[in-house]
């Protein structure tokens, strides 16, 4: 979800009531003395509030239109659970890695969690071509590894398949074309003779068995500049029942993709110290979780995130730039069709 910051005192008079005054009617008691840092879009679908009891808090609404393929709005039933399960039953491990629980009204409209002032995405890092704040892999690997668990009663709610959407453009239709832009037919040529068989393979393939982030993409990993050690997931409104391979793939996919993004646009180029920390991060899962992942599966998932994030955010003109089609090569590449 792309978002614009609306802060300083114009934003906080226009926004701060608004979100407050949301947060009051749901029940929670927010101080008078709380203060606005951001807000999503002005929409107040997301905040980050400084309150003076209960300190930073990141405040999500239900509402939000989703970026993910399908669109809709954003619903915090999941999310809602999986805090809960967390913070009575998780490890003390994927505990440390997650946003404390707070709040979350009755209706299931609003949730309430710690927030991160001084972290940031990790997709921004890397498109910055800023390679030395990926987190330890070690850690990372560690934390997916004990969140990648068979389900146990205590997940109840959230044992239900969380299965990604697989596109294999296998056939389009004329009101399909006519919504997409005039590179899309470009997208498509490039596409389907090279990939439509190896996208099919993969999601034939995909199978449910542990509890997975559902999105876990660079953007939903938030990390405190200059050290390695200190990460934070978030944004869990998907998680479910899923493929380690297909989780992990998503994280790989978006990094590759930022990295590729980043040396289009002159900034250093990451590419090939992102391929070197997925080689480790893979490794460290495999020790981690005592069971040896595949790694071409896990790149397969990789390449068709990139797949569908060129696909989601093509450019408006007739013909795809050559930095799309260099992250499709990429994509191609990853899946085996290259």
């Amino acid at each position: 979800m792309t978002a614009r910051i609306e802060q300083g005192p114009a934003a906080a008079a226009a926004v701060t009531p608004q979100v407050f005054r949301d947060l009051l009617a749901a029940g929670f008691p927010v101080d008078p003395r709380a203060a606005l840092r951001w807000s999503r879009n002005g929409r107040h679908h997301a905040a980050l509030i400084d309150d003076p009891v209960h300190g930073v808090l990141f405040v999500k609404r239900t509402g939000a239109p989703l970026s993910v393929a399908g669109g809709g709005g954003l619903s915090l039933t999941k999310e809602i659970l999986f805090h809960r399960v967390v913070a009575s039953a998780a490890s003390p491990f994927v505990t440390a890695h997650v946003p404390r629980f707070v709040f979350a009204s009755k209706d299931g409209r609003h949730l309430v969690v710690q927030g991160f002032a001084g972290h940031r995405g990790l997709l921004d890092a890397v498109l910055r071509g800023d390679a030395a704040q990926l987190p330890d892999p070690t850690l990372l690997a560690g934390f997916l590894a004990d969140l990648h668990r068979p389900p146990g009663p205590a997940w109840r709610g959230i044992d239900r398949p969380a299965r990604p959407g697989v596109m294999t453009f296998a056939s389009v239709s004329p009101g399909e074309l006519l919504a997409r832009p005039p590179s899309y037919g470009d997208f498509l040529r490039f596409v389907q003779p090279r990939m439509t068989g190896a996208l099919r393979a993969l999601d034939s393939r995909w199978s449910p068995s542990v509890v997975v982030h559902g999105d876990l993409s660079a953007g939903n990993i938030l990390v405190e500049p200059d050290r390695t050690q200190s990460f934070v997931l978030v944004d869990w409104e998907l998680a479910g029942l899923g493929d380690p391979a297909a989780d992990i793939g998503t994280l790989a996919g978006s990094l590759l993709w930022a990295s590729l993004i980043a040396g289009a646009a002159g900034r250093p180029p990451v590419y090939p110290a992102v391929r070197a920390w997925l080689t480790k991060l893979l490794s460290c899962y495999d020790a981690a979780a005592r069971e040896e992942i595949d790694a071409s599966y896990v790149l397969q998932w990789a390449g068709y995130w990139i797949v569908e994030r060129v696909c989601f955010t093509l450019p408006p003109g007739d013909r795809l730039p050559a930095r799309v089609r260099n992250a499709l090569d990429v994509a191609a590449g990853l899946l085996g069709e290259g």
